[in-house]
C-alpha cells in the first residue's frame, strides 16, 4: 500500500524528531545494545547494531533464528545470522552501486531505537543515499501469544529512477522441511506454479503438491544451493517437534513481483550452510513523499510428537496463519 508522507517538512519530521528527544531523554540504550523483548509466552532479541532480530522462541528455549558461529566481512556485508530486511531487488544492485553491494543502510549500519517497552521496540535506519529511503520497523509480541510482529514502513524523501520492495530475510537452520503455500490463483511460470529462481531443483524429486491444502512441501538438494518463490501467504519451517511460521501479505492486484514470487526459500546446505525464509512486497516506484508498508507475522509451532510432512499437516498451518494476530 502506497501512504503519502511529508518526511521533510510535515509531521512525519516533527514526530521523529520528538520521538529522538524523548527517547534520548529516557535514557535510550545505545545502538551496540542488544534489547531483549517478552509477552511471558516468548521473547525476542533485537539487535540495534546488527541491523536485525537475533533470537526469537520460548524463554530459556532454543533459538528459532539461525545465528551465524563464524560472522567475518564480505563484500555483501557481515552475515551475523537472525531475520534481516532489504530495500531493493538483488538483481538491480550493480546498476544502484559501483560495488553491487545490498542496500547498506539497512543490514551494514546500526539502527536508532525510536521507542521501547518489555514487548516492542521501534527502529529507525538511516537515509539511504543511493535509494533516498529509510525504513521504519516496529517489533511487536502481543499479549497471550507465541507471536511476534513487524510492522515495516519505507519512505522516500526524493525521486530516485530505482524501484524499491519491501524483503524480509529471516534465517533458519538448513534442516528440517519448509511448508509453502501456493495459492491456486497464482501465475503460472512456464506452466509451473513454483518458480525456481536458481534453476537447480529436480522438482520430482524436491517438491510434494498438496492442491486440497494448496501448499507445497519442500526438501533441498543437499549438494547445492537452491531457491524456490510461490505466491501466497505463508511459509513455514519444521523441524522435530518445533517450528517457526511466517504470514504475510500477498497483494494481487496491480502488482509486479520482481522475482515473480512474493514468498522465496534459499538453501544454502552443509555444516556452514543456512536457510532463508523470505517474504516480498510488490516491486514499487516510489515518488518522494510517499511509502510502502510491509506487516509481517511469526508464530511458534510446537507439537508433542514429530508431526507427519503431509498434506493435513498443511492444513493445520493454514489455519493457523488464519488465527495470527491481525
Amino acid at each position: 500500500m502506497l501512504f503519502p508522507v511529508q518526511p521533510y517538512n510535515g509531521m512525519t519530521l516533527v514526530w521523529t524528531m520528538t520521538a529522538l528527544t524523548f527517547a534520548a531523554a529516557q535514557g535510550a540504550p545505545s545502538p551496540a545494545t542488544d534489547i531483549h523483548l517478552s509477552n511471558g509466552i516468548v521473547e525476542a532479541i533485537v539487535s540495534p547494531a546488527k541491523a536485525r532480530i537475533t533470537f526469537f522462541g520460548r524463554p530459556g528455549g532454543t533459538n528459532m533464528l539461525w545465528s551465524n558461529p563464524r560472522p567475518v566481512p564480505s563484500p555483501n556485508g557481515i552475515n551475523h545470522g537472525g531475520d534481516r530486511v532489504l530495500y531493493s531487488p538483488q538483481a538491480l544492485w550493480p546498476q544502484i552501486r559501483p560495488e553491487g553491494a545490498p542496500d547498506p543502510t539497512a543490514i551494514n549500519m546500526p539502527w536508532t531505537v525510536i521507542e521501547q517497552s518489555i514487548n516492542r521496540i521501534v527502529l529507525q535506519s538511516d537515509w539511504d543515499s543511493d535509494l533516498g529511503v529509510r525504513m521504519t520497523r516496529t517489533v511487536l509480541l502481543p499479549d497471550g501469544r507465541p507471536e511476534l510482529v513487524q510492522t515495516y514502513h519505507l519512505t522516500r524523501c526524493r525521486d530516485n529512477p530505482f524501484p524499491v520492495h519491501i524483503w524480509t530475510i529471516a534465517q533458519v537452520r538448513p534442516t528440517g522441511t519448509v511448508l509453502m503455500n501456493l495459492a491456486d490463483e497464482a501465475p503460472k511460470h512456464h506452466g509451473n506454479a513454483a518458480t525456481d529462481l536458481l534453476r537447480s531443483i529436480d522438482e520430482d524429486e524436491s517438491i510434494a503438491y498438496f492442491p486440497k491444502a494448496q501448499a507445497l512441501r519442500f526438501r533441498w538438494p543437499t549438494d547445492r544451493a537452491s531457491k524456490l518463490g510461490t505466491f501466497g501467504t505463508w511459509i513455514a519451517w519444521i523441524e522435530g517437534t518445533e517450528g517457526l511460521l511466517i504470514s504475510a501479505p500477498w497483494v494481487r492486484e496491480d502488482a509486479f513481483y520482481f522475482d515473480r514470487s512474493n514468498l522465496q526459500v534459499f538453501v544454502l546446505p552443509g555444516p556452514r550452510g543456512f536457510m532463508e525464509l523470505e517474504t516480498q512486497t510488490p516491486t514499487t516506484m516510489l515518488s518522494a513523499k510517499e511509502s510502502l508498508e510491509h506487516v509481517v507475522r511469526w508464530r511458534l509451532l510446537s507439537w508433542k510428537e514429530p508431526p507427519a510432512q503431509n498434506e493435513e499437516l498443511a492444513k493445520e498451518i493454514t489455519r493457523l496463519a488464519g488465527e495470527m494476530t491481525p
